[in-house]
């Protein structure tokens, strides 16, 4: 049966409808999560008003006054310090500092949500993730050498860290691809399990290093390195922010433009070639971008591999194979359940720690993946 193009524009625009539709819900859901977690002190345990959403809904209000006044209102800026005493010089400095986390944290989220899904398509793998190119061992690896060279100053030196984890990650991802690449065939495509073996290794053997580096340190520097690799120490100073939202965009920001063309990088090479389409590029770009992603993510917020994973695998069930949606409806979700498990996080303090992200993550995310592996198996019997 043969559909009239009347019939079938009807049926697209009732598509995109729906998509409008889903879409517009995850956004209102990510937004009111992300005034809730604004709502609560940046570490509340410590705080017997832990719930002030008035007092910073004032604070975010003076702030964007202030912004404006100090480029086109010299005589409001003045009273700058009048507006924050008004307020509290206390609240004032926390709500800007719960502002400046939350939104790390539903970047980082967004991010890692969207480099797991971009991978998933461009191997095909559910599973698939930067991590499986050795990207998370080369930030580990990166930051025990960092305290091992210069301490507790590590913490404060964001730009050396960042080379140090950048160049041990890319080397890392390098290696594998081209191994991968001579592992393929004459035609010079990649073989993914030889890069997945590939990556693996590797990985084993940078944690060789990592182990043994971590047996050298002192008691003081090995909870600070605990402390980096499981995120309960966020730097968010003025040139951590810039560092991180700058990498962030530069690499977010290219995977959104490129959302409609991604379901091309999930053919085959042998079909993507067949079909006259030019893969080769698309799946660079997706591969170093999200690897950048990735690795600013975990190099702020800790290891948060397990988001890359579940939320585009839950996505696709959800919203399709589409990767225009997933990577959309994959950053919203992502971002949304980082900020979450941070604000979770902030309320638990053991032995003076904060309760690592990771941990609370895996918590949630565990559970969630083991019904939907016991709904896929009753489905497969039915």
């Amino acid at each position: 049966m043969r559909l009239s193009k009347d019939e079938v524009r009807c049926t697209w625009e009732c598509d995109r409808k729906k998509d409008r539709r889903q879409f517009a819900v995850f956004a209102v859901i990510f937004v009111l999560l992300f005034l809730l977690c604004l709502s609560f002190r940046s570490v509340p345990v410590y705080y017997s008003d832990k719930f002030i959403p008035l007092i910073h809904l004032k604070c975010y209000a003076n702030e964007i006054r202030l912004l404006f006044a100090r480029l086109f209102d010299p005589v409001t800026y003045a009273k700058k310090g009048e507006m924050i005493a008004a307020v509290g010089a206390d609240y004032y400095t926390d709500a800007l500092a719960q502002l400046k986390i939350m939104a790390m944290a539903a970047v980082a989220g967004a991010g890692t949500a969207v480099a797991g899904a971009v991978f998933q398509t461009i191997y095909r793998n559910p599973m698939a993730s930067p991590g499986m190119l050795g990207a998370t061992a080369g930030v580990r690896l990166g930051n025990v050498l960092m305290i091992t060279l210069y301490s507790t100053q590590a913490l404060e030196m964001i730009t050396r860290r960042y080379v140090f984890c950048y160049s041990l990650t890319a080397a890392c991802v390098l290696v594998v691809i081209v191994l991968g690449k001579l592992a393929g065939d004459r035609k010079g495509n990649p073989s993914v399990m030889k890069m997945v073996m590939a990556g693996s290794i590797i990985s084993q053997g940078m944690n060789v290093f990592i182990m043994y580096y971590m047996y050298e340190l002192t008691d003081e520097d090995l909870v600070l390195f605990q402390e980096l690799t499981m995120g309960t120490n966020i730097q968010y100073d003025a040139l951590s922010l810039i560092i991180f939202f700058g990498a962030m965009a530069v690499s977010l920001i290219p995977m959104f433009i490129l959302r409609y063309k991604f379901n091309g990088a999930a053919l085959d090479y042998a079909e993507a070639a067949t079909s006259g389409v030019n893969t080769g590029a698309l799946r660079l770009t997706g591969q170093v971008c999200s690897v950048i992603m990735v690795t600013a993510s975990m190099i702020h917020c800790g290891d948060t591999g397990m988001i890359g994973m579940m939320i585009p695998y839950s996505v696709r069930k959800y919203a399709g194979a589409n990767t225009k949606k997933v990577i959309v409806f994959s950053a919203l979700a992502g971002g949304a359940l980082l900020m979450v498990c941070r604000l979770i996080s902030s309320f638990v303090v053991i032995e003076g720690e904060k309760l690592p992200v990771g941990f609370i993550m895996n918590i949630f995310l565990t559970p969630f993946f083991m019904i939907m592996m016991g709904k896929q198996r009753r489905g497969f019997e039915q």
